[in-house]
């Protein structure tokens, strides 16, 4: 009985130590055939999909811009209160200092001059641009004598850019001039998560708030080679938080005045220490009045659905508010009788686009920095 009993054992640990050496060797077999023949990564097809677009096509520099581009976005260091920032970074086309500031050409930082402060989320930073084409730089190129800073963050909404604002101001960092440049992250994450107020990338920083319990043997294989070759190529986004229409009136206005509400801290932090504050309400292609191109129509059909419909929700309540206030300039119709090559995707510019912006912002900021345009 015995002696059956070690055999059965005999023949059930052969076929599983058969059974774990065959994972071993598949494993490295897949990370091998992984090395010699790269699967695109997310990274990879974003890169591919800008460059084919009509206003990067054949440019020289595009390819080495988006090589730059992919090297900086979402490689963050901790920011008290915002979450992340940029990390430091030196390239041809991008540039980020120590503070995770994108690097404004030209500045005239000098003693003296007109300090102006830029806060905003990707589009003020520069995404898509080279340093030259930011917002920021056009509006120091137009008003030469001021010290422009691109504060400006990947992914930050108008309670992101409050929140360091307010802290610049705590350590004594007081500028002349705050631009704050916002609308679209404050719409998206709220669509994203179905809450007014969210932030973005919520899913990145969720689990520092709970305790991770030990991995599991099935974790371990999920992270395997094996596991990685036969996945889907492009995983799928958890949109199960994301609000469709028809949208509850009450959530319209959440999220409306969730930034309004900012604007309004935005202009008694200026009354308190002294300087001047504008927001503008930045322009979407969603708002656009003219007919759309093959490819903007395109830009709006990609992103998660409800989203162009709750930004046309949105918007209105930014514009009448815009009407009642002095400081609060609406820029939603700002392209509405332009033809230019204008959108790389739903809420991000060209160059030409970014020109455009910041002549509309130059014509605010010059008599405040008292100078002419």
């Amino acid at each position: 009985m015995l002696a059956r009993a070690w055999a059965i054992y005999r023949s059930a640990a052969a076929v599983l130590l058969t059974v774990v050496l065959l994972l071993l060797l598949s494993d490295v077999l897949a990370g091998a055939f992984m090395t010699v023949f790269p699967r695109p990564t997310p990274d990879d097809a974003l890169k591919a999909r800008m460059l084919r677009l009509p206003y990067y096509y054949q440019q020289a520099w595009a390819a080495q811009y988006w090589t730059e581009h992919l090297q900086v976005i979402y490689r963050w260091q901790y920011s008290p209160y915002t979450l992340w920032r940029t990390q430091p970074y030196q390239g041809q086309h991008i540039n980020v200092d120590a503070r995770g500031r994108r690097v404004t050409p030209n500045a005239t930082c000098v003693d003296g001059a007109p300090r102006v402060f830029f806060f905003g989320g990707s589009t003020m930073w520069g995404y898509g641009v080279s340093d030259e084409n930011t917002i920021p730089a056009y509006v120091q190129a137009n008003l030469p004598t001021i010290c422009a800073v691109n504060w400006g963050e990947l992914g930050y909404n108008s309670t992101q850019n409050l929140i360091l604002l307010q802290r610049l101001l705590a350590s004594g960092d007081v500028p002349d001039v705050v631009v704050f440049y916002d609308g679209n992250n404050d719409i998206a994450a709220a669509h994203r998560y179905g809450k007014a107020g969210a932030h973005m990338f919520a899913e990145a920083f969720a689990p520092l708030g709970s305790r991770s319990p030990a991995p599991s043997v099935l974790d371990v294989l999920r992270t395997s080679n094996l596991a990685r070759l036969l996945a889907p190529a492009q995983p799928q986004e958890d949109f199960s938080q994301l609000v469709s229409p028809p949208f509850d009136a009450a959530f319209v206005a959440a999220v409306a005045d969730t930034y309004l509400a900012n604007v309004r801290s935005l202009q008694a932090l200026a009354q308190a220490y002294g300087f001047e504050a504008v927001a503008f309400v930045q322009p979407v292609l969603a708002m656009s009045a003219r007919a759309l191109s093959d490819d903007e129509q395109a830009f709006l059909w990609n992103v998660p659905h409800g989203f162009v419909e709750l930004t046309r929700e949105v918007y209105p309540h930014w514009q009448q508010a815009a009407a009642r206030e002095e400081r609060l300039v609406y820029l939603g119709s700002l392209f509405d009788d332009l033809d230019l090559s204008i959108w790389i995707d739903s809420h991000h510019m060209t160059a030409w686009g970014n020109l455009v912006v910041a002549d509309a912002i130059t014509r605010v900021l010059a008599p405040l920095v008292g100078q002419n345009e």
